[in-house]
C-alpha cells in the first residue's frame, strides 16, 4: 500500500474512531448527548463554545447549564411560554412543575424522560394531542363555558311597522338569551338550547290612518321565545397556545304557540294572532264570515326576519379560545385540574389594558364646582 493510501485508511480510522466517541463516550450519559444533538440540528444549541479562548464541542455527553438554557429556548419558541430558564436547576423546576418528577439535581434518567416527553409532545403535535382521552374531557368544558358566556347576548332587535293585507301593524321586541343548555356534542359540532325574554310591544290597526293609534295593542312583560343553535369547532396551534376555534353554523328562535292579540269586531271579525317561526316574526288573522261564524280564512303578514345567526357571532371570539401549552400539559400529566380550565382559558377577542396607560392624578388646582379630575397618559 502506498503513503497516500496509508494516509487515506489512518484519516478513515481516525474518523471512525471520534465518531464511535461521540456515539458512546466512556462515562459519559449517551442521553445527554441525544438531547445535545437534537438541539444542535433544530438551531438552539451552537456546536461549539469558547471559554478562556479554548474551542469546546457543546456536544458533550455532559447536560449542564449551557444545554439546559438552550432547551429553555426551545421550550419557548415551541410552546410559547419565557421562563426564563438559565440554568439546569431552572429547567427542572419548570419540569417539575409541568408534572415530571425529575428527582435530585442533575441531568439523569428522570430528566431525560421529561425533555425527551416534551420534544415528542410538540413534534407529534395536534394529531397525537387532539386524541388524548383529556381533549374530550377539556373540549366540553371549553364548550360549557363558551355557550354560558352567550347569556345576556341580545338576540332579537325588532322594531317595525309594516303595510299588511288588512291592517297595519307595528312590533317592537327586544330581547336576550336568559339561559342556555348543552344538547349536542359530536367531535366537530355542539348545540344549544335556551330562553329569550324580552318586552313585546304589538300595535293592530290604525284608528282612520292616525299614524302610533292602533285598535288593538298588546303589551306583554317578559315575552319568553325558544332559542335553539348549532355550532362547528376545530382545533388549532396559535402563538403557544391551543385553541377552540368556533363558527355559528344555524341558529332561530321560535315561539311555542301563537299568542293571542285582541279582535276587531263587526259582521265579519277579525282575530290577531303574533307568530314567530324560525326567526320570521308574522302577524296571522283568522276572518269569520257572517253569518256562519264557523268558516275562517285565515291569512299572515311578515313583519320582520331576524338575522340570529349574525347576532350570535357578534358574542363569539373568531380568533378563538386559547389554553397556554404548559397548562395543556399540566392538565395531560395531572399537575393541573381539568375543573380549573375555566381560570385558564383565554378569550383572543378580549381587550387587554394597554400597560403604558397610567391614571395620574390632575395637576391642575381642583375646581369646587367640578369632581376631581384623572387623565390618561401614555
Amino acid at each position: 500500500m502506498g503513503r497516500i493510501g496509508k494516509q487515506k485508511r489512518l484519516l478513515i480510522e481516525e474518523a471512525n474512531k471520534r465518531l464511535l466517541n461521540e456515539q458512546d463516550p466512556v462515562g459519559d450519559d449517551p442521553n445527554a448527548g441525544e438531547i445535545q444533538k437534537y438541539l444542535v440540528d433544530k438551531g438552539y444549541l451552537p456546536r461549539y463554545r469558547t471559554e478562556n479562548g479554548v474551542k469546546k464541542d457543546n456536544i458533550d455527553w455532559g447536560f449542564g447549564d449551557i444545554s439546559a438554557k438552550a432547551f429553555g429556548d426551545f421550550i419557548k419558541d415551541k410552546l410559547g411560554v419565557d421562563v426564563g430558564i438559565q440554568s439546569l436547576q431552572d429547567l427542572q423546576d419548570y419540569l417539575d412543575l409541568l408534572g415530571f418528577d425529575t428527582g435530585s439535581l442533575g441531568f439523569g434518567e428522570k430528566v431525560y424522560n421529561a425533555i425527551k416527553w416534551v420534544i415528542d409532545f410538540t413534534e407529534k403535535g395536534m394529531s397525537d394531542l387532539i386524541n388524548n382521552p383529556k381533549i374530550n374531557e377539556i373540549s366540553k368544558i371549553v364548550i360549557n363555558i363558551i355557550s354560558k358566556n352567550l347569556i345576556g347576548m341580545q338576540v332579537t332587535k325588532v322594531d317595525k311597522d309594516t303595510e299588511g293585507d288588512y291592517c297595519d301593524s307595528h312590533v317592537n321586541y327586544f330581547s336576550k338569551l336568559t339561559d342556555v343548555e348543552l344538547t349536542e356534542i359530536t367531535d366537530k359540532t355542539f348545540k344549544i338550547k335556551g330562553n329569550v325574554n324580552g318586552d313585546l310591544k304589538v300595535g293592530v290597526c290604525e284608528w282612520f290612518n292616525q299614524k302610533n293609534n292602533h285598535q288593538i295593542n298588546k303589551n306583554i312583560k317578559g315575552f319568553v321565545v325558544d332559542f335553539e343553535a348549532e355550532f362547528k369547532y376545530h382545533f388549532a396551534f396559535k402563538d403557544g397556545s391551543f385553541c377552540f376555534l368556533v363558527d355559528v353554523v344555524d341558529a332561530s328562535v321560535n315561539t311555542p304557540s301563537k299568542r293571542y292579540l285582541g279582535k276587531l269586531p263587526g259582521i265579519n271579525e277579525i282575530y290577531f294572532y303574533l307568530s314567530i317561526f324560525m326567526n320570521n316574526v308574522e302577524i296571522k288573522h283568522y276572518i269569520t264570515y257572517f253569518p256562519s261564524k264557523n268558516k275562517k280564512y285565515k291569512g299572515g303578514d311578515t313583519i320582520h326576519n331576524i338575522d340570529t345567526v349574525e347576532e350570535i357571532k357578534k358574542s363569539i371570539c373568531n380568533k378563538g379560545y386559547c389554553i397556554e401549552m404548559d397548562d395543556i400539559i399540566k392538565i395531560v400529566k395531572g399537575s393541573e385540574n381539568v375543573s380549573n380550565i375555566e381560570n385558564l382559558i383565554m378569550n383572543k377577542c378580549k381587550k387587554v389594558p394597554n400597560p403604558d396607560y397610567k391614571i395620574i392624578d390632575s395637576p391642575l388646582p381642583p375646581d369646587p364646582n367640578k369632581p376631581p379630575q384623572r387623565h390618561f397618559m401614555g
